[in-house]
């Protein structure tokens, strides 16, 4: 999220019109490379090992990875250049908050969901849960965009 230098961003921006849809085409950006990342990573452990997989089994680490990647992006946003001029402290904000996403316990929406996924191995349980997870994810990224983009704004 920080890749672009304050110039060019605003070469961008007049150039969209307006910060918001290019905050929102990067984040659209990210969204599409951790799908990509998301398929191949569910499917190559499939044709490299030798396991007995449910299309439940399927959906639920589809839903865990999808939830992975929105809190990670939602992180990103957070600590992006647009709030963060400098590089150094937007790197110990997101280590941070990366560690406390993970480590602290019964956070959710990650942390949560790995324990719950560590501890019931019946996959049809999890659904329903984890579901839950990725819309407290996806609240988490609109949430922290909205911030960002705020933050943004108010400099620009």
């Amino acid at each position: 999220m920080s890749l672009d230098d304050p110039p060019q961003r605003a070469i961008v921006v007049v150039s969209a019109g307006r910060s918001r849809k290019v905050l929102l085409a990067v984040i659209g950006t990210a969204l599409t490379s951790c799908l990509v990342l998301m398929v191949s990573g569910l499917f190559l452990s499939l044709w490299v090992g030798n396991y007995d997989v449910t299309a439940v089994d399927l959906l639920l680490g589809l839903e865990a990875q999808l939830t992975c990647a929105l809190v990670g992006i939602a992180i990103g946003v957070l600590c992006s250049r647009l709030v963060f001029r400098r590089q150094g402290y937007a790197l110990v904000a997101a280590l941070a908050l990366v560690m406390v996403v993970l480590l602290v316990k019964g956070m959710p929406p990650v942390n949560l969901l790995f324990n719950s996924m560590a501890a019931t191995p019946d996959s049809a349980k999890l659904l329903a849960p984890t579901g839950g997870m990725l819309a407290i994810a996806a609240a988490l990224l609109a949430g922290f965009t909205a911030v960002t983009q705020f933050i943004a704004s108010g400099r620009e």
